[in-house]
């Protein structure tokens, strides 16, 4: 009996460090995501105007569009419609992920300046259950491309006199709202498709400023506009065996309509 009881107390002892052990590997991946995410807001991305930012919520967007989902997430149908099915909630199931993206980047060079502070919701799901765990309808709204961007550059002369500054403010961007479903054949086996509607309006305003003698004598104005609109389709399955899981999916390539319309204003600042 003495023996039994040693023999159960080492087993607990050997589980738990077991469990200690995953959950230290476990909190330094996190950690390490967490820094590649920060990594990827502030360095790599939603940096320069036009940037591609596609992603279904604010940790793919950081992590460079990496399509990672969780059990209960309505913007999965972004992803692969048919892990939708896995959504285990009885009623309506709502996903928001807002984002509020700080940047800022300085560079001794003619003294150019990059800032963004924006908020910006990065994923936006709802999804509904028609047939628990069996039939799942969902819409999703995610970011394509991101024009929000802000850029100042002055240039000075040698004797630190100003030459020349740019204002340059873009806004909008390219977005996508996929509409689809989820449907569960057996257990063993998931499909699901969506479909895909793109649109959007970014606007770019670039202003130019010339100086002589520290005095503005030239400003040119330039105002871009972009509207974008179009489609494309998104077949998924996913495959579950014991204690794996395997998916894929499939999507048309996208049909974008663009219509481009600009102005251009100068004039002359001198007397």
């Amino acid at each position: 009996m003495v023996i039994k009881t040693i023999k159960s107390t080492e087993d607990r002892a050997q589980r738990t460090e077991r469990l200690a052990r995953y959950l230290l590997i476990f909190t330094t991946l996190y950690a390490l995501g967490s820094m590649l995410c920060l990594y990827g807001y502030t360095q790599l991305g939603l940096n320069n105007f036009g940037d591609v930012v596609s992603g279904f919520s604010a940790r793919s967007v950081g992590m460079g569009s990496t399509g990672i989902t969780t059990i209960n997430d309505a913007s999965a149908l972004a992803v692969n419609p048919a892990t939708i099915v896995n959504i285990t909630a009885d009623k309506m199931i709502l996903s928001a992920t807002p984002s509020y993206i700080l940047f800022e980047e300085k560079e001794n060079l003619l003294d150019i300046t990059n800032d963004n502070v924006y908020f910006q919701l990065t994923g936006l799901g709802i999804a509904v259950p028609i047939v628990r765990n069996k039939f799942v309808i969902g819409v999703n709204n995610s970011p394509v491309l991101d024009y929000s961007y802000r850029f100042l550059w002055t240039a000075l002369s040698q004797t630190m006199q100003k030459i020349s500054d740019a204002d340059i403010v873009a806004s909008g961007g390219l977005r996508k709202t996929d509409i689809g479903f989820g449907l569960k054949i057996v257990d063993e086996l998931s499909v699901g498709f969506s479909y895909g509607l793109l649109g959007g309006k970014p606007l770019a305003e670039y202003e130019l400023t010339s100086y002589s003698n520290n005095l503005p004598s030239l400003k040119f104005a330039d105002a871009l506009s972009t509207e974008y609109d179009g489609h494309c389709a998104r077949y998924g399955v996913v495959f579950n065996q014991s204690n794996y899981t395997f998916g894929g999916f499939f999507q048309t390539p996208a049909i974008v309509k663009y219509y481009i319309a600009e102005t251009e204003t100068g004039s002359n600042l001198t007397t």
